[in-house]
């Protein structure tokens, strides 16, 4: 099964993902009545902000879908302390990661650093080492989205030998 390309806040990803079931059941399922279009006909009091469309990793590497037979969501929120940092560490596929709070310092294994702040996303690179690191003088709050094999680990951590 393929990713989903287009990526969502962390408001509105839930809301979104509903709405993508409901149109994905909608096309199988039976024509809805006139009886709950009037009960709400329009959408009212919602905001839907765009955060991220994206074809690109942060790194210029095009998304690519997981090829699996066993897809599986996975959503997670990692907290930081002040300096808190991943490890070095690499992912086979890309996720969406959306910055919460706080201040996020991606280094490369080229000395190659990239930052976001909160309210900022991006698409993870794929096969690239990389460490993330809290720059900001309070917590980081990440929210990350993987679409990958079900079971499986995204991430590929270095061993100290």
């Amino acid at each position: 099964m393929k990713t989903i390309k287009q990526n969502f806040s962390a408001m509105a990803l839930f809301a979104a993902s509903a709405l993508f079931i409901i149109d994905a059941g909608a096309q199988q399922s039976p024509q809805i009545t006139q009886e709950r279009l009037k009960e709400a006909p329009i959408s009212r009091g919602l905001v839907v902000t765009p955060v991220l469309k994206a074809s690109t990793t942060v790194l210029g590497q095009p998304i690519e879908y997981t090829k699996t037979d066993s897809p599986e969501v996975v959503s997670v929120t990692q907290s930081f302390e002040k300096g808190g940092e991943t490890g070095w560490h690499y992912h086979i596929h890309s996720s969406h990661i959306y910055v919460l709070e706080g201040t996020l310092e991606l280094e490369m294994l080229d000395g190659t650093k990239k930052s976001f702040t909160t309210g900022q996303a991006y698409m993870e690179s794929v096969n690239t080492w990389h460490n993330g690191r809290n720059k900001g003088s309070g917590p980081l709050k990440l929210l990350v989205v993987s679409f990958i094999e079900k079971g499986k680990s995204n991430n590929v951590f270095g061993e100290v030998k």
